[in-house]
């Protein structure tokens, strides 16, 4: 059973963080893979997360996840989306420091806030829409000052943050009518099968050791992270969990100093701290008035 696993006296609140920390160093490797064509990367980390869910599935003894599930048309488009969002924003950090790319994708929390408003019609408090301008500002000032521009690493990120909007949507619609292992090992075996079509055509290039030593601890961390994620979101109240999801900026900027050298500048820390604030504040007016409604 999964809740055997020797994480299970820990809080729910560091569970999540844990989680956070895995999907940094997933972000890492995916850097250090960067020599290795994205399809394959996106292959090795497909193969690994399916085989994972397959696993926490039989270990907690619910039904087998592999399966055609309910509204397969909705399910094959999230997977698609999965795939988008994980290979624009790998490809970003092959243009970006690390910190840089997680930043700038580091915008989407605000996104989600516009698009639950514009798209789902939910109420906008007047301090989350200052909260979302404040936020799109610190992603101006790390990609202006900085020297970076609105390139091709910084339009990768966004288009990650875009993306990954669209996913949150997708699985929210399917959330109420499917369960969580399926849902998310039919999103994997859409990742793998694409790049696997892909590879069919773009052919394989055999990674040298230390990329497959790279590409299965991109697969390993990416697996831990959404397990820890899963067993965490079991406890943790979502806006607690929102705050910490920014945590990432600063095992980012860690991770990036410790393996490439890379020291953020006055701008990336800048507008980190001001994305950071801007999310935090706007999940917490979020909750208040939600709270205020009930």
């Amino acid at each position: 059973m999964i809740s055997h696993f020797s994480i299970g006296r820990l809080s729910h609140s560091w569970l999540y963080a844990a989680s956070v920390l895995a999907m940094a160093v997933m972000d890492a490797f995916a850097k250090g893979a960067s020599a290795v064509p994205i399809a394959q990367t996106l292959l090795v980390r497909g193969l690994i997360a399916c085989t994972v869910i397959v696993f926490v599935a039989r270990s907690a003894g619910m039904e087998s996840p592999i399966r055609i599930p309910a509204r397969p048309g909705l399910q094959t488009l999230r997977g698609l989306l999965v795939a988008g969002t994980v290979a624009t924003f790998f490809l970003s950090l092959r243009h970006l420091p690390l910190a840089d790319a997680t930043a700038i994708a580091m915008i989407a929390p605000l996104l989600l806030v516009l698009a639950g408003r514009f798209v789902l019609k939910e109420r906008l408090h007047p301090l989350q829409l200052a909260a979302c301008a404040a936020g799109f500002a610190g992603m101006l000032l790390i990609v202006r000052p900085g020297g970076i521009g609105l390139g091709l690493g910084a339009w990768l990120a966004l288009a990650s943050a875009v993306l990954y909007v669209a996913l949150v949507l997708v699985t929210r619609v399917l959330g109420a009518n499917s369960q969580a292992t399926t849902t998310a090992w039919y999103g994997n075996a859409v990742v793998t099968l694409l790049c696997a079509a892909v590879l069919a055509v773009q052919g394989w290039t055999p990674p040298t050791a230390l990329q497959w030593a790279t590409l299965a601890g991109l697969g390993v961390a990416a697996a831990v992270s959404n397990l820890l994620h899963t067993q965490a979101l079991r406890g943790v109240e979502v806006a607690h969990a929102g705050t910490l999801d920014y945590t990432v900026l600063v095992w980012a900027a860690l991770l990036g100093w410790l393996f490439w050298s890379e020291v953020p500048g006055w701008s990336t820390i800048a507008g980190s701290m001001l994305i950071a604030g801007a999310g935090i504040s706007a999940m917490r007016s979020g909750a208040r008035g939600a709270a205020g409604r009930r």
